[in-house]
Order: structure tokens, then C-alpha cells, then sequence
């Protein structure tokens, strides 16, 4: 997972335009792709002159250069995408997506009900995770019969 997250970064690092000041101060040190996306980027005639005379000393061209920061931008997309569905599927094994909910999901030893009082003293079911005592969403013991015989008496 951090071998992804770090790939991510490094590739929307990577894909970043080169400043003026940046460009000026060591031309020669700039990556291709940051020179490519200042060209596009630029509404500085005497930068984007600089920028084009700077990629002809590497044999490349502004249209070299469209072409690059098109296929970066898919790729970049793309590992948004699989950054997204990656982040999902952790969160989603984790048992969910945050929020702060009280809730909690059962884990190994599983749910059941218990029959504790409500705020007016009247009974009712309440599903718990078996591991904790938490209460959880009452669907983890919709399957299950209603038996106070894991936590008996009224009383939470």
C-alpha cells in the first residue's frame, strides 16, 4: 500500500511545471516533463521563448511536449483511479469508511442480542459485538434468534 501511495506522489511530483525563478537558476537541471507542462502553462512570451530554445538543446519539440504532458495526464488519471479503489478496498477491510460512528463491526467472535432498557424502562433488543460489548447496527443480528443469554438482565 505505501509502495503505491509513494508511486502516486512521485508521479504527480514529477509531472509538476518548472517556475521562472526555478528554470533561471539551473535550466540544465529541469526534467523534461516539468519544462514540457511550463510551456503549456506559461503566459510569459520571453519564458515560453526561453522554455522552447531550452527543449531544442535536448532535440525536443513543443509538440514533443504536447504529446508528453497528454500521456502523463492519462497516466496520472489512471493512478488516480487505482489510488482511489485501492483506498477504498483498505477502508472497506478495515470495516468502513470512518465518519465516526460509535458503531463498530464484529469481528471474530461475532454479534447476538440483548435485551436491555430503553430510556423510559421499557425493553428492548439491541445487537453487541460479542468481542467488546459495543453496540452495533442492529442488521449484524438480523439473523440471529433473540436470546439474552450473552449479556442477561435489562441493565446496559
Amino acid at each position: 500500500m505505501k509502495k503505491i501511495l509513494v508511486g502516486m506522489l512521485a508521479g504527480l511530483l514529477v509531472g509538476c511545471a518548472t517556475t521562472e525563478q526555478e528554470f533561471y537558476s539551473n535550466h540544465s537541471a529541469q526534467s523534461l516533463s516539468s519544462l514540457c507542462r511550463a510551456l503549456q502553462q506559461t503566459p510569459n512570451p520571453k519564458f515560453r521563448h526561453d522554455l522552447t530554445l531550452e527543449l531544442a538543446r535536448r532535440d525536443r519539440t513543443p509538440e514533443d511536449c504536447t504529446k508528453r504532458v497528454a500521456t502523463e495526464n492519462v497516466a496520472l488519471a489512471s493512478l488516480a483511479v487505482v489510488g482511489a479503489a485501492v483506498a477504498i478496498g483498505v477502508a472497506a477491510n478495515n470495516g468502513g469508511f470512518g465518519g465516526g460512528s460509535s458503531y463498530s463491526t464484529p469481528r471474530p467472535y461475532g454479534a447476538a442480542w440483548d435485551q436491555i432498557a430503553s430510556g423510559y424502562g421499557t425493553p428492548i433488543w439491541r445487537c453487541r459485538d460479542r468481542s467488546n460489548g459495543r453496540f452495533i447496527y442492529d442488521n449484524y443480528c438480523s439473523h440471529l434468534m433473540k436470546s439474552d443469554h450473552t449479556w442477561p438482565g435489562l441493565w446496559a
